[in-house]
Parts: structure tokens; C-alpha cells; sequence
């Protein structure tokens, strides 16, 4: 099993929802829609949940560890 998470550090699709709603929330409620104070580090999650874990900042590292998981060699 692969889990890829994409994290833009926000809960982007609930402040999308309150656009949509015409809400203008103010500071206090946008905060709490932070996910990047402090950034949460998934690597050091899954290894905590005894699962390999790796991080791609770009799509060609992505694909690195796609294709290295895909074939048994675990992550890099």
C-alpha cells in the first residue's frame, strides 16, 4: 500500500467552502486553518507508525520514490 500526501500546509479545501459561503473569516479562524505552525513532519510520522516514509519537494523526486517503492526497494 502508498500513501502520498500532498500537503499545502492549510486545510485549503475548507477555506475554499467559506468562500463559497461568502464568509470572511478573520485571523483567529484562519490560524486555525494553518497546518504550517509549526509544519508537521508525515517522514517522521509514518516512521513513528513503523511504515517507511519519504518527502518529494519536487515531481521528479516524487517519481523516484514511486518507481523505488513499486520495485521492493523501499524508499529513499
Amino acid at each position: 500500500m502508498t500513501t502520498v500526501i500532498f500537503n499545502n500546509r492549510k486545510y485549503q479545501i475548507l477555506i475554499g467552502e467559506l468562500a463559497n459561503v461568502g464568509a470572511n473569516p478573520g485571523r483567529t479562524a484562519m490560524d486555525m486553518l494553518d497546518l504550517g505552525n509549526p509544519d508537521i513532519d508525515f517522514v517522521k510520522l509514518a516512521e513513528g507508525q513503523g511504515v517507511a516514509g519519504a518527502r518529494a519537494d519536487t515531481m521528479e523526486q516524487l517519481m523516484i520514490c514511486l518507481h523505488s517503492h513499486c520495485r521492493g526497494r523501499g524508499l529513499s
